[in-house]
């Protein structure tokens, strides 16, 4: 297991992450998976705390279903994952894993992007 928040793997990430939480379901190659909740989130990765006991090897894809805003549903989103780190403090999840997201098409993509942009302003209370 590697930490998430080296140097290195932040000089690796071609975009800043944004610490936003999205609720998500997932599924791990394509078998059902369960509920994980996204923490922090870029246009081309993020960290996410999923709530498996399976074992998760870097490189594992990991099908995302990331709840937009209550009005705009459900993005369909894959993570390749990089890294996992056990959770030995968290009562309702096992993992956290980081990896490159990708957004099968534009739409869901420019959907995600106005997402994480209304997020930030809430957050900043703007």
């Amino acid at each position: 297991m590697t930490s998430s928040d080296t140097p290195d793997s932040r000089e690796r990430r071609r975009s800043e992450r944004l610490p936003l939480e999205f609720e998500t379901m997932y599924s791990i190659s394509g078998k059902t998976g369960g509920r994980g909740k996204i923490v922090n989130i870029s246009r081309e990765g993020t960290r996410i705390y999923l709530d498996t006991h399976r074992e998760i090897p870097p490189g594992t894809v990991i099908g995302m279903d990331i709840q937009a805003s209550m009005h705009e549903g459900i993005i369909p989103a894959r993570l390749t994952v990089a890294w996992v780190e056990e959770l030995k403090d968290s009562e309702e999840f096992r993992v956290v894993v980081g990896g490159r997201l990708s957004i099968p098409d534009q739409k869901h993509e420019e959907l995600l992007l106005r997402n994480i942009v209304q997020a930030s302003l809430t957050v900043l209370n703007i």
